[in-house]
């Protein structure tokens, strides 16, 4: 404290205020461009989404469904505090397949949903679709 003293005086240091207001301006710039970045990735398609796909076989878009593959919808939902994308997954794939893809979806759920402005409800509207899912997928491994 006595350097501080030795150089000002008695009057307080501005290097605190300094500091917030710099702090803000970069938070005030930042936040925006990251919005828009993630907004346009989101909409281009070239985002975490695409990830949940990766290292699947058999899976199609809804055409027929044979013995043996199921008939999964989910719904996957990701944004950034002011916006809010929802994605319908309509695919028919190998029931082991399923298991793997319904846990894939409800993960992005429940990290890249809790960004978005619904991010209360989104668990639980995830867990009760994986739910319902899951016993389709139980059912067309029975028979």
């Amino acid at each position: 404290m006595i350097f501080v003293l030795a150089a000002y005086g008695d009057a307080p240091s501005p290097w605190p205020g300094r500091l917030l207001a710099v702090t803000a301006l970069a938070i005030l710039i930042a936040t925006p461009v990251f919005v828009l970045q993630t907004f346009r990735r989101s909409r281009s398609g070239d985002d975490a989404s695409s990830d949940i796909y990766a290292g699947l076989t058999g899976a199609r878009a809804l055409d027929s469904v044979r013995p043996g593959e199921v008939h999964l919808t989910f719904h996957t939902y990701s944004g950034l505090i002011i916006y809010f994308v929802q994605r319908r997954h309509d695919v028919v794939l190998p029931v082991d397949q399923g298991k793997i893809l319904l846990g894939r979806m409800l993960r992005y759920n429940c990290s890249w949903g809790l960004l978005s402005p619904g991010c209360v409800f989104i668990p639980f509207l995830s867990y009760f679709e994986y739910r319902a899912q899951m016993k389709k997928v139980a059912a067309a491994a029975n028979g």
